[in-house]
């Protein structure tokens, strides 16, 4: 008995030890995960997954912006974030997460279905100089069937137009919220507000998509920064086709939903 107990305080004063020194096992550490959606005209209800298991949801309330905070176990492996709408097995937007001890993360989600855009959400916060958005890549029209394209960015001045590359954003998928975030910048070193525009190249053939109906040099309007909607704005840009039902009368644009 009192071999025991000795054993029995030795295990003791080890564990009190290991609690002071912080050296708890893994699973009793926790990290947090704070998920906000993006408030349109037609919010709906999100459920929320973590490794295949409910863990939370989002309530849409017209006084409140929806909001939920997730405390979930440490752990050394990446598990999947899942975000459906509620009570159904449509995905909303999902990524693979590794919760680390003591850890927040954060998270914005949209899901729209009159924009057809679902995804996450990056970083509003924009300097007052500058313009940031994310792409929703989207051509409807059986006859542009590029399931993944490459979209090119020049600043255009002058007359005739000169256009000069800034940026290129490879590996758009068609109908998925690109998570990237882009940034550009409003005004020249000089002073000169920008103006930008765009081309689209089908990433499989290398071959310039073109719709001669609304094309400038073979590109297409992008970025005024003249205008209030862009300058120190976040929007969501989504690249179109509209009106045309022949690749002679298509028309290609950008249409932004500043947030």
């Amino acid at each position: 008995m009192r071999y025991r107990n000795l054993l029995f305080l030795a295990a003791f004063i080890t564990l009190l030890y290991a609690c002071r020194k912080g050296e708890l096992p893994l699973e009793n550490y926790f990290g947090r995960v704070a998920l906000t959606q993006v408030v349109l005209g037609d919010t709906t209800n999100l459920d929320i997954f973590y490794n295949g298991k409910k863990v939370g949801a989002m309530i849409k309330s017209p006084e409140a912006v929806p909001t939920v905070d997730v405390v979930l176990p440490a752990g050394q492996q990446a598990a999947k974030l899942s975000i459906y709408k509620a009570g159904t097995d449509s995905l909303v937007a999902d990524t693979s997460i590794t919760i680390t001890q003591n850890s927040a993360q954060s998270f914005r989600v949209i899901s729209s279905r009159l924009l057809n855009i679902n995804g996450f959400i990056g970083s509003t916060a924009v300097t007052p100089d500058s313009s940031k958005f994310q792409l929703f890549y989207y051509l409807n029209q059986s006859f542009n069937d590029y399931p993944e394209a490459e979209m090119y960015i020049y600043t255009s001045a002058g007359r005739p137009a000169v256009l000069t590359e800034v940026l290129v954003v490879k590996g758009l998928k068609k109908g998925v919220l690109d998570p990237r975030v882009f940034t550009l910048p409003c005004k020249s070193a000089t002073g000169a507000t920008l103006n930008y525009v765009f081309k689209l190249k089908d990433s499989k053939t290398g071959n310039w998509i073109l719709r001669q109906a609304n094309t400038v040099n073979g590109s297409y309007i992008f970025m005024n920064m003249n205008y209030e909607s862009f300058k120190g704005r976040f929007n969501l840009v989504s690249i179109i086709d509209v009106d045309g039902d022949t690749p002679e009368t298509n028309r290609i644009k950008m249409a932004p939903n500043t947030l």
